[in-house]
């Protein structure tokens, strides 16, 4: 079974597995962590988490593809969403979620794409997931791109947005604005009742519209 098809049938010991490796790779680094440590956080021997996921490098695309599953999973249910301005806040709720949750992984994965990439394209078995990550991420700013283009032909936006160029600054916007998910509390169980981050999320919804030069005249809520 390769990696990719793994992601996709994953066990409850398995995201176990991917959750505390996760929560280890964002306080060490990719480098710095080691399989031992990950394994004495579940009480389990090494051995085990190389007979689930071959190698360190393997475990931390794991992790990576199995946040990209909750990416796309979002992004299929944009194209049942009516309205640019339902299809927008969608979006930028999601987004908002996605950093208060993994944004400290998000940071480390950035941080150290180049060296990553590298390591990827220097072993078959990495490269076909990586690859799929790049084809993934590609979808994701389509994605509000096209949202954008909607917008743009509904006249809604100035007709001088550049679509892609936008969603660009747009999905950057929204990871700093939110980078430190620990300075906000997050209730998980019902996230939006949390007022602080429903504030902030509204108030990052204004300053894009705005960027958007969004004339419509309904209230952004």
């Amino acid at each position: 079974m390769t990696i990719l098809e793994k992601v996709g049938n994953l066990t409850d010991f398995e995201k176990a597995i991917l959750n505390t490796a996760r929560a280890v790779f964002e306080k060490k680094g990719y480098y710095e962590t080691n399989i031992e440590e990950i394994a004495l956080s579940l009480s389990i021997g090494k051995g085990t988490i190389y007979r689930h996921f071959g190698n360190k490098y393997m475990l931390f695309y794991s992790v990576v593809l199995d946040i990209l599953e909750d990416t796309k999973n979002f992004l299929d249910k944009i194209n049942t969403i009516d309205t640019f301005e339902n299809k927008l806040d969608f979006f930028i709720e999601q987004m908002v979620k996605m950093t208060l949750i993994f944004g400290n992984f998000i940071r480390i994965f950035l941080e150290e794409h180049l060296y990553l990439m590298k390591d990827a394209y220097n072993d078959k078995k990495m490269k076909e997931p990586y690859e799929y990550f790049l084809k993934t991420r590609e979808i994701f700013f389509h994605s509000l791109s096209d949202i954008i283009r909607q917008g743009k032909k509904d006249g809604k936006i100035m007709e001088e947005v550049e679509p892609m160029l936008s969603a660009q600054l747009i999905i950057n916007t929204i990871f700093y604005y939110f980078k430190n998910p620990s300075a906000i509390k997050l209730n998980k169980k019902n996230f939006f009742n949390h007022r602080r981050t429903k504030i902030e999320t509204a108030e990052l919804k204004q300053y894009i519209y705005r960027a958007l030069g969004y004339n419509g005249k309904r209230s952004i809520q």
